[in-house]
């Protein structure tokens, strides 16, 4: 049996055999709210990702924030102008990483999504889980990809169960 790295297009593309990528917004600030998440200053600067996966319909969101400090200038090239997966970019540029389970839900109540993820809200006002994926449930998970025992990023997925029936 292959080692499985936890990336999610590993798994989505094991589900559904072939699944798209594409990045709805991405912009660079200070970690602010990640900063204790990510163990930096609130003044550090984090690339923020707003993704989706689709498979002939919407399978999942997902928002990152990324502290940059933490990566190589080459990495941080491949973050802005390629159309990459975070697991893709890690394993391209060979980043021994882990992945640190925060916490994970199932629900079919969007709010609920967005007060268990609350660092993440202003990103859900634009990127809403029922505008994107239409489904009735969901299941949410958070995690934190850690680097030489240093946070890396932390990571909200949040997939439409429905897509998987």
């Amino acid at each position: 049996m292959a080692n499985y790295d936890g990336s999610v297009t590993d798994f989505l593309k094991a589900v559904f055999g072939r699944i798209q990528f594409r990045i709805l917004k991405q912009w660079r600030g200070k970690a602010t709210v990640f900063a204790e998440k990510l163990g930096a200053s609130r003044s550090e600067m984090v690339n923020y990702r707003v993704v989706l996966f689709t498979s002939g319909k919407p399978v999942c969101l997902a928002f990152s924030a990324i502290l940059l400090d933490r990566v190589s200038e080459e990495f941080k090239k491949s973050l802005s102008e390629a159309e990459i997966p975070l697991g893709k970019l890690i394993k391209k540029h060979k980043l021994d990483v882990k992945r640190k389970m925060i916490c994970s839900i199932t629900t079919d109540d969007v709010y609920r999504i967005s007060d268990t993820f609350s660092c993440y809200s202003p990103m859900l006002i634009d990127y809403n889980p029922n505008k994107l994926l239409k489904g009735a449930r969901y299941l949410a998970r958070n995690y934190t990809m850690v680097k030489d025992d240093l946070p890396l990023a932390d990571v909200v997925e949040i997939f439409n169960v429905s897509a998987f029936l």
